[in-house]
């Protein structure tokens, strides 16, 4: 990816973001294409009442909404920095006029299957019950969650913090898991839980 990120940075400019800055709102009509180079970006579907369903987080290096920009589709999502980052900005016509190579390709069809991936995780987890979701995201970030507030955990578990409370209740009275401060701390859960 190296290789491309060369070649992508002459067509481009880096664009600094500040944490909770917009990169793009759903239903926008793409101008460019987006690549992470630093930072943190969720992407997010707004519900009713201001409710926002977190659909993934990217980190860098990974292009972002790259479908909608090929094919001048509006956004299905909306965009925001989770904090702050830095992005490669590509002009949508200039992109596709200039990137001709079939190595390149490649590795622009790589970008396309990983969010194939992240949506196959994505509705495997959002069938699940919240108890197993909340478990195996206890599991999988535990080097973060010193830094994670309840209702962030909440967010990116598409749930309300009223749930998530009730859940945690339920670990923390199995011996699983113990919360001081608001901070969760993993105990005795076991992978196959």
């Amino acid at each position: 990816m190296e290789q491309y990120l060369t070649a992508l940075e002459t067509l481009g400019q880096k664009r600094h973001y500040k944490k909770g800055n917009i990169l793009f709102f759903e239903g926008e009509i793409p101008n460019n294409f987006f690549f992470l180079l630093e930072g943190k970006i969720r992407v997010y579907k707004s519900l009713d009442l201001g409710i926002e369903k977190t659909l993934h987080i990217f980190y860098p290096t990974n292009f972002i909404a790259e479908m909608p920009s090929f094919y001048g589709s509006p956004y299905p999502a909306s965009a925001v920095c989770e904090e702050d980052s830095i992005i490669l900005l590509l002009d949508c016509n200039m992109f596709k006029k200039k990137i001709n190579t079939p190595s390149f390709y490649f590795a622009f069809i790589h970008s396309l299957l990983n969010k194939i991936k992240v949506l196959e995780h994505y509705i495997t987890t959002n069938n699940q019950p919240l108890k197993q979701r909340l478990i195996n995201f206890l599991l999988q970030n535990q080097s973060s969650l010193a830094t994670l507030s309840q209702r962030e955990i909440a967010r990116l578990l598409n749930t309300t913090p009223e749930s998530l409370s009730r859940i945690l209740k339920i670990l923390k009275n199995d011996g699983l898991i113990k919360v001081e401060k608001g901070k969760i701390t993993i105990i005795n859960i076991i992978h196959d839980y």
